[in-house]
């Protein structure tokens, strides 16, 4: 009786540590973070969902392309939508 309570008890909080992963908050800081960090100008992000929706205008397309590849490595992103535009 003790080992099904208790793994039961394990399951359960398994399933709330899950569910209970970075906010959109959260993880729209982390991004803007990893933009910062890696010297991206000009780019916001909005996360909603764990989708991060990237706004903006920058130099060119290299930039571009580096916003959404940085934006893409931060853990629990799903997806990003690159709606930076380019001068």
């Amino acid at each position: 009786m003790k080992i099904k309570f208790l793994t039961i008890l394990s399951i359960a909080i398994a399933m709330f540590a899950v569910a209970c992963g970075k906010s959109d908050a959260d993880l729209q800081k982390a991004v803007q973070d990893k933009l910062t960090a890696d010297k991206v100008t000009g780019v916001t992000v909005v996360v909603k969902d764990g989708v991060a929706t990237l706004s903006g205008e920058v130099a060119d397309i290299t930039v571009k392309s580096k916003a959404e590849a940085s934006a893409k490595t931060v853990e629990g992103i799903k997806s990003v939508t690159n709606d930076v535009k380019t001068k």
